[in-house]
């Protein structure tokens, strides 16, 4: 549960970096096209006029002229209507296929567009679908919004290290970089010395906070969403997990959890947990003993879970429910967030758990075997911890413990600050 602020984290730089709308591997975007036709320039409108076949008649004075093959050609002068949203999007702002697709998988421009199927689009293609296309702004306006879009997305990615949904996330939906532009995005991290005419590394920057302040605003949007909340793309908690901390949320202490809203906290946090699963794959060879008992815990806890990493994110002794995003202040730090009995000491757990945030650090020794066997038997010793805790309880039949209400301390206003 690392830190959790109510401010972005952001620095704006004091220099901003000019950032043209690149794609990914940072080739310059090609200049926007003009809206292009789809038929001949006779069609003042700029849609397609589905034309007739040519025929020739058959005037009884000889016998019909045998066809011929060509190979590759149509007899007919109708336009070939595309069938898919890339082909639409190539085919209307003249843009090439590859830009087409980072546009459909890293906006919401087209989101629309990309749900419709194959008549859907030869609809738009077609006459009647010339006030549906200007909705979706198929001009030269759409796609330098799309654009820019994805220029952003990829400085998050590529920047801040950030998986797809995560850097979707923060795209389109976080408050904490929605109201920054390319050119200030561009600058994260980094700050320009006049001297050297140089950029470098900005020390006011705090990478860890700012992606863990992200994935607690994520966390905070799926858990609380109107409807229920949980599912959908960016969520990464197993229904199971999802379930039984709404039903905490709901029947729980009702000023911590106001209106039933809940937020569930990682003790490690879930970027340094998917650091850890990227380097298990990496390091194949040696990590057999990590994955098999990952691979168990999704058979016994997870109703038979394969998703490797998946599982590692839903470690039920590596979480905890607690108040949602707007009924607390004053987060904690970045790092681990460990809990501590009365007397100001970890718990046996929280004792576990840092070590494992500590052994993710050390790099240096993913390629041996022995690293991965002691996390191994770390993940063993918390899961029976976990268990002699449901067990007092009186949860064996669930997978979460119950929150430690008595460390969120009271403030004004009805909010509640970690103690």
């Amino acid at each position: 549960m690392q830190s959790y602020t109510e401010q972005s984290h952001f620095r704006q730089p004091s220099r901003a970096m000019a950032v043209q709308p690149s794609s990914p591997g940072g080739i310059s975007m090609p200049a926007v096209q003009p809206f292009q036709r789809m038929v001949s320039p006779a069609s003042m409108s700029g849609v397609v006029q589905l034309g007739k076949k040519k025929t020739k008649k058959n005037t009884g004075d000889n016998e019909p002229e045998p066809k011929k093959e060509k190979k590759g050609e149509v007899d007919s002068d109708e336009e070939v209507l595309p069938t898919t949203p890339q082909d639409l999007l190539v085919s209307v702002l003249g843009i090439d296929e590859t830009e087409a697709q980072e546009i459909l998988a890293k906006t919401v421009m087209y989101s629309e567009l990309a749900a419709k199927n194959a008549d859907g689009i030869r609809f738009l293609a077609g006459d009647k679908g010339r006030h549906k296309r200007a909705e979706l702004e198929l001009n030269e306006r759409g796609l330098q919004r799309a654009r820019d879009t994805v220029s952003r997305f990829n400085i998050l990615q590529e920047r801040l290290n950030l998986d797809d949904d995560l850097a979707h996330f923060a795209t389109h939906t976080a408050a904490e970089t929605s109201s920054y532009s390319n050119e200030d995005m561009e600058g994260f991290g980094k700050t320009y010395n006049d001297d050297e005419e140089k950029w470098e590394d900005d020390p006011e920057f705090d990478r860890d906070a700012f992606v863990a302040a992200l994935e607690r605003e994520q966390e905070d949007f799926h858990a609380n969403r109107s409807k229920g909340g949980g599912g959908g793309s960016g969520d990464w908690a197993f229904g199971s997990v999802r379930n039984e901390a709404k039903e905490i949320g709901r029947s729980g202490d009702q000023q911590l959890f106001k209106n039933g809203k809940y937020t569930i906290h990682h003790k490690v946090s879930r970027s340094n947990l998917k650091g850890l699963h990227k380097k298990m794959v990496q390091h194949a060879d040696v990590s057999q003993s990590f994955k098999l008992k990952l691979e168990e815990i999704g058979t016994s806890t997870f109703k038979g879970a394969s998703n490797t990493q998946k599982i590692l994110l839903n470690l039920p002794f590596n979480l905890e429910v607690g108040p949602s995003g707007d009924n607390r202040i004053g987060d904690p730090g970045s790092g681990v967030d460990l809990n501590t009995d009365e007397d100001g000491a970890r718990t046996p757990r929280s004792e576990v758990l840092n070590e494992i945030d500590n052994a993710i650090g050390n790099e240096t020794q993913m390629n041996q075997q022995q690293f991965w066997d002691a996390l191994t038997t770390k993940l063993e010793t918390l899961r029976k911890l976990q268990n002699s805790q449901l067990k007092a309880d009186g949860r064996e039949d669930n997978v979460l413990s119950k929150p430690k209400v008595d460390q969120w301390e009271p403030q004004q206003g009805g909010k509640f600050r970690r103690r």
